[in-house]
């Protein structure tokens, strides 16, 4: 198996506080092309890109 990385997968992820905020930046940003997600949307494809690094609840200060 392959693994994946950020740099292999995508080019360019973002964040917004509400879904006007993206659709704004969309707007002004016509170059980039993707799909917009939810927050549970989003988490599951950070699970299957990320693995445990994005599971709910795991503890961000055990090494």
């Amino acid at each position: 198996m392959t693994e994946q990385t950020p740099e292999l997968t995508c080019g360019l992820i973002n964040f917004f506080g509400t879904e006007h905020a993206a659709h704004e930046w969309i707007g002004h940003h016509p170059e980039v092309s993707g799909v917009l997600l939810n927050q549970a949307e989003a988490l599951v494809c950070g699970i299957a890109e990320f693995g445990t690094l994005m599971r709910p609840g795991r503890d961000s200060t055990a090494r």
